[in-house]
C-alpha cells in the first residue's frame, strides 16, 4: 500500500495524470479483492468520470466497477455499466473480456433479480468461448446458479455430473 500511496502523491504532485489514472486502478483493485466495495467504487467512479481513461484502460476500470456494484447488490447502477464494459469490449475486439462481462452480467444482476431467461440467453452467448476444461468448469458452476434460482434441478444434476468429471480431469483432490 505505500508504494502505491507514494506513486499517486507523486503523480498528483506533479500533475501525471497517466500515472494517477494508474494509481487510482491499483487502488482500486486492492481494494475490490479485499473486498472493501465501497472504498473500490469511489477510486473506480473518478476514474469512469475522467474522459482521459479510454480503451483497455477504460475496459478494466468499468469491468470491475460493473463487478463491484453487483457485489454491493446495486443491481440497478450496475446494469448500465455491464452494458459499457460490454460494448466497449466489443468495440476492442476482446471476446474474452465480451464473454466474462456477459457471464457477470448474468450471474451477478439477473439471476438475483429474477430474470432467468435474459440470463439463461447470456449463458447460451458465451458457453462456446469457455473452451478449455478450467474455463467449461467455471461456466458450469455460473450455470449451476442460474438452474438452481430458477429451481432446474434435473438441469443441475445435468451439470452437476460435467462438474465432477472436469475436477477429475483437472486433478483437483476433494479435501
Amino acid at each position: 500500500w505505500q508504494h502505491i500511496e507514494r506513486a499517486l502523491n507523486d503523480a498528483q504532485a506533479t500533475g501525471a495524470a497517466e500515472s494517477q489514472q494508474k494509481a487510482f486502478r491499483q487502488i482500486a483493485h486492492m481494494h475490490y479483492m479485499e473486498g472493501d466495495y465501497d472504498k473500490a467504487l469511489s477510486y473506480l467512479s473518478r476514474l469512469h468520470e475522467d474522459p482521459r481513461c479510454t480503451g483497455r484502460e477504460r475496459l478494466f476500470v468499468v469491468r470491475l466497477m460493473a463487478n463491484t456494484l453487483g457485489n454491493l447488490a446495486r443491481y440497478v447502477a450496475a446494469r448500465p455499466i455491464f452494458r459499457e464494459a460490454i460494448s466497449l469490449a466489443e468495440a476492442l475486439g476482446n471476446d474474452t473480456e465480451l464473454a466474462y462481462n456477459r457471464s457477470n452480467l448474468a450471474l451477478m444482476i439477473l439471476i438475483p433479480l429474477g430474470q432467468f431467461k435474459q440470463a439463461h440467453n447470456l449463458q447460451q452467448l458465451v458457453e462456446p468461448v469457455f473452451t478449455t476444461p478450467k474455463q467449461r468448469l467455471v461456466f458450469l458452476f455460473n450455470r449451476a446458479e442460474l438452474l438452481v434460482a430458477s429451481g432446474d434441478w434435473d438441469g443441475l444434476a445435468e451439470v452437476v455430473v460435467e462438474q465432477e468429471a472436469l475436477l477429475t480431469q483437472l486433478e483437483i483432490k476433494d479435501t
